[in-house]
């Protein structure tokens, strides 16, 4: 019973979060660990510091790219690539988006990449 009562209010905080978008999620996230630790006294878990310092190094990496112009550089040499192959461009596009993932350590360059090409083009 003291566990599905546990469950209701994380789930309620983080839908409610959720509904509201924004910092609201992590922010109401965090308003129910806090009622768990402190109304039920529920021992904290450790927290994933070695994914925390994964993130934060690719953010970092992702920032760096972006300010020193390497990501346009990158994107250039993308489009050329793309645009020189009309007719294999589903062949050739997910070659591009693999390498450009791997290159930059995230595949949210893609997204950059598209708004990139249609800027381009308008």
């Amino acid at each position: 019973m003291l566990f599905s009562i546990q469950l209701i209010i994380i789930l309620v905080c983080l839908f409610y979060g959720a509904r509201k978008g924004g910092i609201a999620l992590g922010l109401l996230g965090g308003i129910g660990l806090v009622i768990l630790v402190f109304v039920f006294h529920l021992q904290p878990g450790k927290p994933p510091v070695d994914v925390m310092l994964v993130i934060i190094a690719v953010v970092a990496a992702s920032a760096t790219l972006q300010a020193s112009g390497g990501l346009d550089v990158m994107l250039q040499i993308a489009e050329k690539l793309l645009r020189r192959n009309p007719k294999y461009v589903s062949i050739v596009a997910p070659f591009v988006t693999c390498t450009l993932t791997i290159l930059c350590g995230t595949g949210h360059v893609v997204v950059h990449h598209s708004a990139h090409h249609l800027r381009r083009r308008d």
